[in-house]
């Protein structure tokens, strides 16, 4: 049950990393 929620913990913060680096690009 450890294994999937260190891969879920990780894979949640890419998301916004992604989001954000939209927003420079976008500016």
């Amino acid at each position: 049950e450890e294994a999937p929620a260190a891969e879920e913990a990780p894979a949640a913060e890419e998301a916004p990393a992604e989001e954000e680096k939209k927003d420079d690009a976008e500016a």
